[in-house]
């Protein structure tokens, strides 16, 4: 019998901070429940079915037998039908089985915040956050806290596991003797996975005159897919071998000042993380983003020799390695996986027709905009090697403006203007480049009319 079951989607336990955790939180309830190992304190698929095992009654076993559920919420937890089903059955054992007044034995942890308008009801009924479980998990997500690991991550630990314990120590939840889900329980995430609707784009600019390619077919641009706010897609990767940026940090912030705006229910933010070529191109096609981000390392030999003499700053977004300009995505062994300017230009212009934007917060990545212009309209880059910080608070400032409705180069205006007054060195750096017959200034993401007719 497992005192918990670990309910996480499998992208999330790639990333460097999820393993961290899941060690920390069950030594930490070891030594609450007095046990000698860890091996059999919480079910995780990936780990505890055996070898030649059957998978699907193996993960029915456990669901009947685990004395509390664990969820690990993020975006994307939300979106795997996996962890729907997991959720769904452990709700329904716990209604059918727990009696009048059942036990609150399922316990949501928020990996990475999801906003409040994309929390199914399932979830928004149940707290998600409590005094003793520390501010920054509030607000930032507990994998923000394991990252910093400092005193409030082990306060965290030491109140989840204390509330594990006090769960453990009730009468057994008893198990039901066959799976019958109601149709009201079946699909908990229903609002969270819905499909969004598809209008077209009225854009507020006048037709841009053709351009000749060098892609070939994936230049052709179909018709755009845009639901009834406009989705941007937050990229990020920070491979093995280059330097750690606060991504985490990034992200949280950008999210968080996008909640503040007064176009806050024109955007629809979604991050995904670790992003592989495959992981990016599946985010392209289901997504199907208006404004691409990404936050990672970019650059090249050649460009480092050529702009930067100077030593780069310790926390920088550059990789000097020989070859093309391009970005760096992860690897399936989180290696550096180099992806240079005409790759990322097909992959978007075959995936994601619907992108206007590309915003490339890494270094010298302006460079990849020539290419990139030939299927979106406007593309933000950086001339030099930016440092963290400076990235950072220009991916805020611009965000802001955008939420508040103002114009892709207003947006970028207004980032600089932040990154000068914080006497950051980086200001000259961002730069925003748009294709014929599109002004910067006049590239606005029209409001979309939420009741089509």
């Amino acid at each position: 019998m497992f005192y918990c079951f670990l309910s996480h989607a499998p992208a999330d336990a790639k990333d460097r901070y999820f393993e961290p955790f899941v060690t920390d939180f069950l030594e930490e309830l070891r030594g609450r429940l007095g046990a000698n190992t860890t091996q059999d304190l919480a079910f995780r698929y990936s780990e505890s079915i055996p070898l030649g095992a059957a998978w699907e009654s193996s993960l029915e076993q456990a669901l009947l037998a685990c004395r509390t559920f664990i969820a690990m919420l993020s975006p994307t937890y939300l979106r795997q039908p996996a962890c729907c089903e997991e959720w769904a059955r452990f709700e329904w054992r716990l209604q059918t089985c727990g009696g009048a007044a059942p036990p609150d034995l399922l316990l949501p942890l928020v990996w990475i915040p999801v906003p409040d308008s994309d929390l199914p009801p399932a979830v928004r009924r149940r707290q998600l956050a409590h005094a003793s479980l520390g501010a920054s998990y509030e607000s930032r997500g507990l994998r923000h806290l394991v990252q910093g690991a400092g005193a409030e991550y082990r306060g965290f630990l030491t109140a989840l596991a204390d509330r594990v314990r006090d769960l453990v120590a009730l009468p057994a939840l008893p198990a039901p003797s066959a799976w019958a889900v109601p149709a009201e329980l079946s699909d908990p995430f229903a609002i969270a996975k819905s499909s969004p609707r598809i209008r077209p784009v009225k854009s507020l600019m006048p037709p841009a005159p053709a351009r000749q390619s060098a892609i070939g077919p994936t230049k052709v641009r179909g018709p755009k897919r845009v639901t009834d706010r406009h989705v941007i897609l937050f990229l990020a990767a920070n491979p093995n071998g280059t330097t750690r940026l606060a991504l985490d940090d990034e992200c949280a912030a950008i999210e968080r000042e996008l909640r503040m705006t007064a176009g806050r229910d024109d955007f629809d933010f979604r991050s995904k993380w670790a992003v592989s070529i495959d992981e990016m191109m599946r985010h392209l096609n289901e997504l199907q983003p208006a404004v691409i981000h990404f936050s990672g390392h970019g650059g090249s030999a050649g460009v480092y020799l050529a702009h930067e003499p100077a030593p780069l700053p310790p926390t920088h977004r550059h990789v000097h390695a020989a070859g093309e300009v391009g970005i760096y995505l992860e690897g399936e062994q989180r290696q550096q996986q180099h992806v240079t300017a005409r790759a990322l230009t097909q992959m978007i212009g075959s995936a994601a027709p619907s992108a206007r934007v590309v915003a490339l917060n890494a270094c010298f990545s302006d460079t990849l905009a020539d290419e990139l212009l030939g299927v979106v309209d406007c593309v933000v880059g950086m001339r030099g090697a930016i440092h963290d910080d400076a990235a950072r608070s220009f991916a805020v400032g611009f965000y802001r403006a955008l939420g508040h409705r103002r114009s892709v180069g207003n947006a970028v205006a207004q980032a600089v203007a932040t990154l000068a007054a914080k006497r950051l060195p980086d200001e000259h750096l961002p730069i925003c480049r748009t294709r014929e017959g599109v002004s910067a200034d006049e590239l606005i993401l029209p409001r979309l009319d939420p009741y089509p007719s």
